[in-house]
């Protein structure tokens, strides 16, 4: 791993991030504010689906209009999280909170795309169908508390010492 990190410390675009003072703050709120959207559709969809916000609408109309703000937002977090580590190699690399919060992206993808496949494929039958629209339900409350381990994870690796 320290080749690889010392090679990308060397790179032109990890120093221009270090270089100026204002790039890793910009990049940190870019990324928490994709953050707050992100959850904020998870959230917006899982009301729905477990019936508790939004059920003058039905289950199709809102996950078609709010999972493409959620892939939306996932692209620039991963722009941004790359951006972080390649500013700061060793601080990510090295930290077992950054591969805590990795797995538990990989986790995340594939609950999120499972539902996003479920959803976007049957979403006009899920008012209509109780346990498809529970089985949704479930996987959209893993998605919420995957999603809400993984902001502690990368909250925690400003806290957590390097191997």
């Amino acid at each position: 791993m320290t080749p690889f990190i010392d090679w990308l410390t060397a790179t032109p675009l990890s120093d221009a991030i270090k270089v100026h003072a204002w790039a890793v703050p910009v990049i940190q709120t870019v990324h928490i504010l994709a953050i707050a959207v992100l959850m904020g559709t998870v959230l917006i969809v899982d009301l729905r689906l477990v019936g508790l916000g939004g059920r003058s609408q039905r289950i199709g109309h809102v996950a078609r209009r709010y999972l493409p703000w959620f892939w939306a937002a996932f692209a620039v977090l991963a722009v941004t999280g790359a951006l972080m580590v390649i500013g700061e190699p060793s601080r990510e690399l090295l930290n077992p909170s950054f591969w805590l919060k990795m797995k538990l992206l990989i986790v995340a993808l594939v609950v999120t795309g499972t539902f996003s496949l479920l959803v976007w494929n049957r979403a006009d039958h899920l008012d209509d169908n109780p346990r498809a629209r529970r089985i949704a339900a479930l996987l959209a409350v893993g998605m919420l508390l995957v999603f809400v381990a993984i902001i502690f994870a990368g909250r925690f690796i400003a806290y957590t010492i390097e191997n």
